[in-house]
């Protein structure tokens, strides 16, 4: 079986940063192999060679600024790709300021309401996904039929 390759557009701010790292990792740990043009083989690289070596990838996973804007060399790289079919995905962290309350979850689900909106614990992904809740809210609560 072939190995799928990744390239990975990132802003030159972040080569040989930690999130660099962390997101090298990730693409590894999801099978493959990764192209990374932030490594000495490429330094003599131009635009138009980067263009080539994205579309040459089976796809471009991509990380923006802090501010989530992307730098117009990976513009160049991400267009490339989309206009021959390659899938784009966009590496993002884990934001606190990201996650909704209850009430704005259930909200934008169009649901009710909870009477109790913020006082119960929120249960997390390492709390597991079972139906057994101890804080009194049942499936019901949640939408769930």
């Amino acid at each position: 079986m072939k190995t799928l390759t990744a390239y990975y557009a990132h802003p030159m701010a972040l080569y040989r940063s930690p999130i660099e790292k962390r997101d090298l990792k990730t693409l590894s740990r999801l099978g493959f192999k990764v192209v990374n043009p932030a490594e000495a083989k490429y330094s003599t690289y131009q635009m138009d060679d980067f263009v080539k070596l994205a579309v040459s990838c089976d796809l471009i996973a991509f990380r923006s600024f802090e501010d989530g804007k992307i730098g117009s060399g990976m513009a160049l790289e991400i267009d490339a790709a989309m206009k021959i079919g390659r899938p784009v995905i966009e590496l993002t962290p884990f934001l606190p300021g990201r996650v909704l309350t209850r009430n704005e979850t259930r909200d934008r689900m169009m649901l009710p309401p909870l009477l109790q909106p913020d006082t119960a614990p929120i249960r997390t992904f390492s709390d597991g996904y079972d139906t057994k809740y101890d804080d009194g809210y049942t499936d019901q609560d949640w939408g769930n039929s």
